[in-house]
């Protein structure tokens, strides 16, 4: 079964180790938000999330596809200098 938009989400944090209380202050979404999210958040919820999550890939949020993490431009570098 696929994972919604809030189980990507919770194994984002996990994988951050950043707990729902932090995640939700610095995001700027109310508290006790991520626990209570039934559906896909609203576009203004969405656009706060992945501010605070800079490196979330929106795609990989939305529809499970790509990987979690957005690649840094140094690993881009890195793996540029390799060829």
């Amino acid at each position: 079964m696929e994972q919604t938009v809030k189980e990507r989400l919770v194994n984002y944090l996990r994988y951050k180790k950043i707990g729902y209380n932090k995640f939700e202050a610095q995001a700027g979404i109310s508290a006790g938000y991520i626990a209570n999210l039934k559906s896909s958040p609203g576009a203004n919820i969405l656009v706060k999330i992945l501010t605070a999550a800079k490196d979330l890939n929106e795609t990989w949020l939305l529809t499970g596809e790509g990987d979690m993490l957005i690649p840094s431009e140094n690993h881009i570098q890195e793996e540029s200098n390799m060829v």
